[in-house]
């Protein structure tokens, strides 16, 4: 049986140098891919908190809406209330604040309603209620 013998020929210098760009600008092409990847993820997630954020406001000012609805028919001569709701209903270092507001030197009478949330956070939103109140 005969063998065959292989030789290796010296791979030059400038060959090495061009398949060592081609790894450089793969890896470049794969980690800019990478950046946007994570880039976009972390945007999808702020804007899913922020609207997590703003529906529970909506929730909060609907609930303080009610709160002053109830109050009038029970007393006629609410002026209204700071009610502040504590991190037990919403989760750690989460509280809401919700300001009610009867507003009688004004024809008709007026009614404002408005809800924070989260209170002492850079992400606070705000949400004011306001109509006017039928005698």
């Amino acid at each position: 049986m005969k063998r065959k013998t292989v030789s290796s020929r010296p791979i030059s210098s400038a060959s090495r140098g061009a398949a060592m760009v081609y790894v450089l600008l793969l890896l470049l092409a794969v980690s800019l891919i990478g950046t946007t990847l994570v880039r976009g993820a972390i945007t999808l997630h702020r804007q899913r908190q922020h609207d997590e954020t703003h529906a529970q406001t909506v929730r909060i000012a609907e609930a303080g809406w009610n709160r002053a609805v109830r109050a009038l028919k029970s007393d006629p001569e609410y002026a209204g209330e700071i009610w502040k709701l504590a991190e037990d209903s919403f989760g750690p270092d989460q509280t809401a604040q919700v300001t009610i507001e009867v507003i009688r030197d004004s024809v008709p009478q007026r009614l404002h309603v408005t809800a924070e949330f989260p209170v002492g956070s850079p992400s606070l939103t705000r949400m004011t209620l306001q109509d006017t109140l039928l005698d």
